[in-house]
């Protein structure tokens, strides 16, 4: 097996920068958006990022690469000893829109309707896998948070997934390998003859739960009803209201 040498790129507003020394990209979850962090040096003067946003392509000379972005520019730093500026940017402009607190109930709505409004007032475009796209809510509260927090509060009574990256507002299933359109995702094969200076894995343990309990709204009967699968403690109680029985979860 010959020895992979790295390779990566960084392109500001589609332009090609030179002087980059290091690519860090962080690919988060919820309200931990897709960010990417540069070092670069030889500049003579503090780098101008307001309203910039930049790619990146990372992988190995003659083999797999890939191209991330677009982010938005939203932080810098400066390191006198080495001249080195680190620039930092997320998948999300948390300048404003991504930062809004709202307060309001949504009716009769479906989860795919609820994503691409979610993603619109970021000016995002939704993603959202088919087997959530039919989901409805008779109604369903936003308190005092923000559309990443609600939509990651909802992504979790589901047991899916969201985020925002590349543009979009993604709400997947969690754990399957699969990307919104369904596609599986390739898998990377990591050696230690890569020229990596490090690798490692983190394990989160997760709370089990033996039965969970869903609300909907029996419209004949006019009457807020529960629907329940399993038994046992820890329960998981699901706080939204759906349209009717066949749209909880089950």
């Amino acid at each position: 097996m010959g020895i992979k040498v790295p390779f990566y790129q960084v392109f500001l507003d589609g332009q090609l920068l030179s002087g980059i020394t290091a690519v860090r990209i962080h690919d988060g979850a919820g309200v931990k958006t897709d960010s990417l962090e540069f070092d670069i040096t030889g500049l003579t003067s503090e780098p101008n990022i307001d309203k910039k946003k930049c790619k990146a392509t990372i992988g190995y000379i003659g083999g797999d690469q890939a191209t991330f972005g677009d982010y938005d520019l939203n932080g810098l730093r400066f390191n006198e000893g080495t001249r080195t500026y680190t620039i930092i940017g997320h998948a999300v402009d948390y300048s404003n829109k991504a930062k809004a607190k709202r307060s309001r109930t949504l009716t009769d709505i479906t989860l795919s309707d609820l994503v691409g409004k979610l993603a619109g007032e970021m000016s995002l475009k939704p993603r959202v896998a088919d087997e959530y796209k039919s989901i409805e809510f008779k109604a369903i509260t936003q308190t005092n948070e923000t559309n990443l927090n609600f939509i990651l509060r909802i992504a979790k009574d589901h047991g899916a997934l969201a985020k925002a990256g590349d543009g979009h507002l993604i709400f997947i299933e969690r754990g399957k390998g699969k990307s919104a359109s369904g596609k599986s995702l390739p898998e990377i094969v990591i050696y230690a003859s890569d020229r990596l200076e490090n690798f490692g894995y983190d394990y989160v343990g997760r709370k089990k739960f033996k039965s969970a309990r869903a609300s909907y709204y029996d419209a004949p009967k006019a009457a807020q009803k529960d629907v329940k699968v399993g038994s046992g403690e820890p329960q998981l109680s699901l706080r939204n209201i759906y349209k009717n029985k066949a749209a909880s979860p089950s």
